[in-house]
């Protein structure tokens, strides 16, 4: 008899371990998107059959095997049971826009369209002289001036670092960027040295609030700060 019981223990123990480790999600809720769909968020976190395994997502969820996804700057996932999860969304913010035919497009730090519409959203920074190439949602954007747009995307990052607020950043026929501060504009050169430049920048914004003409931080070097630069008021 204790023979028997050890037997069905085991094929007890067996099954359950089968179940287990075939287990799927089945029901996968994403909360916390504003651009993303819901079913695309889904589907990044969640790309192969393996990822869907319970114990298997359990397993990286505990050892923080966590994926590095575009557009999505940090998830959490909390589960309910053996089938059901929810994926709590952080997404990268939009931190730039564009005109594109009769439309605005909004894009993250590495250039993902996440947005369009017919108007600008208030208090994000326009892009001006870039030509880009047939957007497509989700996807990164492609310019006929890529190395000038990695600039900017740069620009971007160091923008949000550092708390700079600008109205426009324009690039010109030359491979120059400058912003439009209210008015102000900042001219950064070509797209070496923007730690620097932006860094510079961001202790002189409360002195420029006011002003009206052009700062030339472009003369920023090698050598790191010139100590002084050229303010022409209009």
């Amino acid at each position: 008899m204790v023979q028997g019981i050890l037997v069905a223990i085991v094929i007890f123990a067996a099954v359950a371990t089968i179940l287990f480790f075939s287990t799927d999600l089945t029901r996968i809720t994403v909360t916390g998107t504003t651009y993303i769909p819901q079913e695309t968020a889904a589907q990044m976190v969640f790309s192969t059959r393996m990822e869907k395994r319970t114990f298997y997502a359990r397993f990286c969820d505990l050892f923080g095997r966590k994926k590095d996804l575009p557009m999505i700057r940090s998830y959490e996932l909390i589960f309910d049971g053996m089938n059901a999860v929810t994926v709590e969304v952080e997404e990268e913010p939009v931190v730039c826009g564009i005109r594109y035919v009769d439309s605005y497009l909004y894009f993250d730090q590495e250039g993902y369209l996440l947005s369009s519409g017919k108007e600008p959203i208030e208090d994000v920074v326009l892009l001006e002289g870039i030509v880009i190439r047939q957007p497509m949602l989700y996807k990164q954007i492609q310019t006929e001036e890529q190395e000038l747009f990695e600039g900017v995307l740069e620009v971007t990052r160091l923008m949000e670092g550092y708390g700079i607020r600008a109205d426009v950043i324009s690039c010109g026929d030359d491979n120059t960027i400058a912003l439009l501060m209210d008015t102000v504009t900042v001219k950064l050169g070509n797209v070496e040295h923007m730690e620097g430049k932006l860094s510079e920048l961001r202790f002189m914004q409360a002195d420029l609030e006011g002003l009206r003409g052009t700062l030339y931080l472009d003369t920023y070097g090698e050598q790191g700060s010139t100590g002084s630069y050229i303010f022409e008021r209009d």
